[in-house]
């Protein structure tokens, strides 16, 4: 079997996956587990591998529902070179999920080491620093320069924005 790649609207790779699923297709979207911050905390959430990318089964009823993948809620275009459309085998379906399963436990950390962040709040408030490392779930250690000496500070993670 082979599959087709979708190009979806911006962060509507979920809705477009449900909408082509009501129309009886068979679609595939890989995730990977990321950290947000949400409402001051962190929490881990699943983001689409590819954004705005996913794949769709190319079977009997994706051939007859092929004009209307392009009016799907989510979507923007099924993916063509020239007036050809690009098939995906299922060799390359297969690798992705066995990655993707791999990874499950992998979490995407918000803040990634030497990244600049704004302390926003507390006694160095909007003062910019370099994020060095998580110090567990709620603490981070930032590199922070105070009277042109470089000074290592430990801060809660609630306190930090990306810039």
């Amino acid at each position: 079997m082979t599959w087709h790649l979708i190009y979806t609207k911006p962060r509507k790779e979920s809705l477009a996956l449900e909408k082509l699923s009501e129309q009886g297709l068979i679609g595939y979207l890989p995730l990977k587990p990321v950290e947000r911050i949400r409402r001051g905390k962190p929490q881990v959430l699943q983001e689409p591998l590819f954004q705005r990318y996913l794949f769709i089964e190319a079977d009997d009823r994706f051939l007859m529902r092929r004009h209307a993948i392009r009016s799907t809620p989510g979507v923007s275009y099924l993916l063509q070179i020239g007036e050809t459309d690009t098939p995906v085998g299922d060799e390359l379906i297969d690798i992705i999920r066995s990655l993707e399963a791999g990874h499950q436990d992998q979490v995407e950390a918000y803040f990634k080491p030497n990244s600049v962040v704004k302390i926003t709040q507390g006694i160095y408030h909007d003062l910019e620093a370099i994020f060095v490392e998580d110090q567990g779930e709620q603490r981070a250690l930032l590199l922070i320069q105070l009277l042109q000496t470089d000074t290592r500070i430990s801060i809660d993670k609630h306190h930090l924005s990306k810039i």
